[in-house]
């Protein structure tokens, strides 16, 4: 299956849209993820490795993996990434930043 990420470039972190594909084992879990509210993300450090992450528009990232920037290793760390998403666990961490949040 095809799923979607923001990028963020270097130096500035510009957004450009990419896609991905992914095994389709995954699909329940990418649907938990898009229906949440969050979306997947993926940037360069300037180390060199790449960044991947599960992120919320208003809570920031949930999970992240980083990986070396080798042709194989994005993809498979992307898997990892959905794979581990948890649909409670998110609720409960976003429960819990609601909680501890100062609307000052």
């Amino acid at each position: 299956m095809v799923v979607e990420l923001t990028q963020f470039l270097l130096p500035d972190g510009r957004r450009r849209e990419q896609t991905c594909t992914v095994s389709d084992s995954l699909q329940d879990r990418y649907h938990a993820i898009r229906a949440a509210g969050c979306r997947l993300t993926c940037e360069v450090l300037s180390s060199s490795m790449v960044s991947l992450a599960v992120e919320h528009p208003d809570w920031g990232d949930f999970l992240m993996e980083v990986c070396r920037n080798e042709p194989e290793r994005p993809p498979a760390a992307l898997e990892k990434l959905i794979g581990r998403f948890d649909l409670q666990e998110f609720s409960q961490w976003v429960a819990y930043l609601e909680s501890t949040h100062d609307d000052d």
